[in-house]
């Protein structure tokens, strides 16, 4: 749990470093199928909720796609020139053996802390003063993975939440993806009633593995509310769609920015998959989900 005024400072600079992106057409056609007796609608977040530069969280980039990345952090946190490619090579490193490590335990897609990543990474060099690893986390997701909200995020789930519909959220994350999503919604989480919320990061387990929406199920079961009551809505065809389906929930294939939306034609189930809707527009939810 973080600080509330360290909280604050990084809404802050989020705000300061974000910028309006709009997304890209991708030039496919809905497809709006009205689906009965939904009682909760669950959201993927990066190329979903957010607009995002990346198309996802940004943690296991190759160092060669993103070396301005670490310059620019570097730049802003003070940190000396000649330490950034030791800094992003032991980064990557890092992640890379603690997955190694976590597949040999049976974790077939492990997901990182990022914090204690940089933790590891600021003691192995000292030269990060008094620098935090959530600062250095979050300031280099800035620069890596420029986001903003996707047209309609706030209104659909305020709309939702209207209707009295039970409202979620299932996403590869870390702990600066609820910050970044309260300081560009202008609102706390809890306040759109988005909950429960399970995050790759708190879990350790990221999609298209099953245990996200395991745990979803299990939360939303306290409830009364069933797999095939619940509506996943995502970019991704594997992490999203086929990987929720396979739990019974429905599915909402969102093809709203051409950055992040995902087909996985390479991969054979994608062929036996088909999403109970297509998207392009937040707004469409409307049709799609019965009033309550």
């Amino acid at each position: 749990m973080l600080d509330p005024v360290i909280r604050q400072l990084m809404h802050a600079h989020i705000q300061e470093k974000t910028h309006p992106i709009e997304p890209i057409i991708t030039g496919v056609s809905a497809v709006i199928h009205h689906i009965p007796d939904i009682r909760c609608v669950a959201f993927d977040v990066y190329g979903t909720l957010l607009v995002s530069a990346a198309g996802e969280v940004g943690t296991t980039d190759d160092l060669a796609k993103t070396p301005h990345s670490f310059i620019s952090t570097a730049h802003r946190l003070g940190i000396p020139s000649q330490q950034v490619a030791p800094l992003a090579q032991s980064f990557y490193q890092m992640i890379r053996a603690y997955h190694h490590h976590a597949r040999e335990r049976g974790i077939q897609y492990p997901e990182v802390d990022v914090r204690s990543i940089w933790r590891d990474v600021m003691d192995t060099w000292d030269v990060l003063g008094s620098i935090t690893p959530e600062e250095i986390a979050l300031a280099h997701e800035l620069e890596a993975n420029p986001v903003w909200p996707m047209p309609g995020a706030r209104s659909v789930i305020e709309s939702l939440r209207s209707r009295g519909l039970r409202l979620a959220i299932v996403s590869n994350a870390q702990f600066y993806t609820p910050l970044i999503l309260e300081a560009l919604l202008g609102t706390t989480l809890d306040a759109l009633s988005l909950h429960p919320q399970i995050w790759s990061f708190e879990i350790g387990v990221a999609k298209p593995s099953p245990v996200p929406f395991r745990a979803l199920q299990e939360k939303l079961s306290d409830e009364g509310i069933d797999p095939g009551q619940t509506l996943y809505v995502g970019n991704d065809m594997l992490n999203d769609v086929v990987t929720s389906q396979d739990q019974g929930f429905k599915t909402v294939l969102f093809a709203g920015d051409a950055r992040s939306l995902r087909w996985r034609n390479d991969r054979a189930e994608i062929r036996a998959c088909t999403p109970d809707g297509v998207i392009t527009d937040l707004t469409q939810l409307a049709s799609i989900v019965t009033s309550q």
